[in-house]
């Protein structure tokens, strides 16, 4: 399965459940639905319930295209200008000579971290939005483990962030002894 239909299929899956969540609960909901929730867990927003069913429905929708378009911008990223690319010595790395041996390798490991970034991102909506509509079930609506479920998900942007930048300067921070002798494009000439 390529990465892009794995990236379609996780966020399909994902947007399912809350679809099929939102289709149990909707007869429950209140004629007037908490929609927004200050970091108490308080409401402190407050829709229709059919503005927050439309919204429940085309948000993740919206987020799940626009994370399956980030994924398919990896695909073009040969076609990039080497001045739009941020990689160590790249003008080393990406010299004609080097640049189909240094995209068959940033490509992947880029394609991955991008397809886990989006169906982290679309899951933890699809998570919040779930917590929003189980909070409207209740006579006091109040949005609880919210933060908890944030702060997860933050925690691992930045361990995943770290260890993409990690695995690149590994593999890029250096160029290799063979090749050190070459004058590093990127110092400044003296």
């Amino acid at each position: 399965m390529t990465i892009l239909r794995r990236a379609l299929v996780s966020h399909s899956v994902l947007v399912g459940m809350l679809l099929i969540e939102l289709a149990v609960y909707y007869p429950r909901l209140p004629d007037r639905v908490a929609s927004h929730f200050g970091a108490s867990g308080e409401p402190d927003g407050w829709q229709s319930k059919q503005a927050f069913t439309t919204f429940t429905i085309a948000f993740p929708i919206v987020l799940a295209a626009l994370m399956i378009g980030a994924q398919a911008t990896m695909l073009y990223l040969g076609r990039i200008p080497i001045s739009l690319v941020n990689l160590p010595n790249k003008k080393y790395w990406l010299a004609p000579e080097r640049r189909a041996e240094t995209l068959a390798w940033v490509v992947p490991l880029m394609s991955n971290f991008m397809l886990w970034m989006g169906v982290g991102t679309t899951a933890l909506m699809v998570i919040v939005m779930g917590m929003a509509l189980r909070a409207n079930l209740m006579p006091e609506p109040r949005l609880t483990y919210a933060l908890p479920v944030v702060g997860v998900y933050m925690a691992l942007v930045v361990a995943g962030t770290i260890r993409l930048s990690i695995q690149m300067y590994r593999r890029f921070g250096r160029i290799p002894a063979e090749d050190a002798s070459e004058p590093r494009s990127e110092a400044p000439a003296r």
